[in-house]
């Protein structure tokens, strides 16, 4: 689950940094669930926002968002099978959907209870077993999936980093911390 949550908060930083860098017109932005106006929104933008206002982007001829930088590896991150699985898995976790019994009628249905037989098949056949995961499997889905999104989440710091330095802030890696470009103080 953090690993699609990671995804969507990159994909938030995304659209800041476009936003900040005057790389997106306000109707791009939109069409990808964020408001710039909103420092605090009551709702983020999703990765899969990001994708759909990318597509919807892509079809405006003069539109500035489509040839944004971060672009292209947020494409590749999105695209990689990895994510997808673990995006699939943590909808599938969190977003658990009620059984198909719940829809039915609560007046004139009767339980399994009641028809006095209920069975329980333990182990599953065998060709159920065998089309499950193995944990084994589950943790190289998400190794993959992380590094995926550890690739995205470098290219977003490379560009903030960068980006930063046009407005005279300074990221220094070591302590993460921010100054004023050195040689500037010096020259006032």
């Amino acid at each position: 689950m953090l690993v699609a949550s990671a995804g969507d908060l990159l994909a938030n930083a995304h659209l800041r940094l476009a936003w900040e860098a005057n790389a997106a017109l306000p109707e791009e932005v939109t069409a990808c669930h964020f408001d710039p106006a909103l420092p605090e929104p009551k709702a983020w933008s999703s990765a899969r926002d990001l994708r759909n206002g990318l597509r919807w982007a892509r079809r405006r001829p003069l539109g500035v968002f489509d040839s944004f930088q971060l672009n292209e590896p947020f494409r590749r991150f999105y695209a990689s099978p990895a994510v997808r699985d673990a995006r699939r898995l943590r909808d599938e976790a969190v977003h658990r959907a009620r059984p198909s019994y719940r829809e039915a009628p609560a007046f004139g249905r009767t339980t399994l209870w009641t028809e006095g037989r209920i069975s329980v098949k333990y182990p599953p056949p065998p060709d159920r077993l065998q089309a499950l995961p193995t944990l084994n499997d589950w943790r190289k889905l998400i190794a993959a999936a992380i590094d995926w999104t550890l690739d995205y989440g470098a290219a977003c710091w490379d560009l903030a980093v960068r980006w930063l330095r046009t407005i005279d802030v300074w990221v220094i890696p070591e302590g993460l911390d921010t100054a004023p470009d050195p040689d500037h103080l010096l020259r006032e």
